[in-house]
């Protein structure tokens, strides 16, 4: 029975042996893999702390961008609401009155180009103070207006106010259509981005 002992012996010692060596393997093994499952959770954890605070200053950035961007905006708009009012007050104001009673066009002509000095010296006033808040178009008929009135004050007869003549009504109506075209191209511009 000895042989049989030994030999139980040899073989459960060995099995215990490997039963204890399996234990402490696994044990560590859990070990080490809870030490480096909090090594990466916290190696995680920091990386995201880190790309949300990225985020959120990336935000703020364009948040305050965008700001800037909607309050310049804005003074732009304002600016040019004031240049449409500033315009059509003074194109209404150039307009000619009922002076008598039945006017037609031709007396309306005839006040207007009567009046081409008044006209060119306001228009002119008008572009030096909001030229820049104009398009390139607009200028153009702003310019077109005033040369028109310009030249309209030569070609008035001034013994004789009551008929101005042919040349001197048609660049009155030239000058009337011009500002009439500026103001309707100024309030449709107005209009489209005041309904953004």
């Amino acid at each position: 029975m000895e042989a049989w002992q030994t030999l139980l012996l040899a073989f459960g010692g060995n099995a215990v042996l490997l039963a204890v060596l399996g234990w402490l393997g696994k044990s560590l093994l859990e070990k080490l893999i809870l030490r480096d499952t909090k090594t990466f959770e916290y190696s995680l954890q920091l990386k995201s702390q880190n790309e949300i605070e990225r985020l959120r200053s990336e935000m703020l950035r364009s948040v305050e961008s965008y700001k800037a961007q909607l309050k310049k905006s804005e003074f732009l708009f304002q600016k040019e609401l004031e240049t449409v009012s500033t315009f059509s007050s003074l194109f209404h104001s150039l307009l000619p009155k009922y002076s008598i009673p039945d006017m037609d066009s031709d007396n309306a002509l005839n006040d207007l180009a009567s009046n081409f000095k008044f006209i060119e010296d306001n228009l002119r006033q008008f572009q030096i103070k909001h030229s820049v808040m104009l398009n390139d178009q607009e200028r153009k008929l702003l310019s077109v207006a005033i040369y028109n009135a310009a030249q309209g004050k030569f070609e008035i007869d001034h013994e004789n106010y009551d008929d101005v003549g042919k040349l001197a009504k048609n660049r009155a109506d030239a000058v009337l259509q011009t500002l009439s075209d500026l103001e309707s191209k100024l309030i449709v511009r107005v209009r489209s981005q005041g309904s953004l």
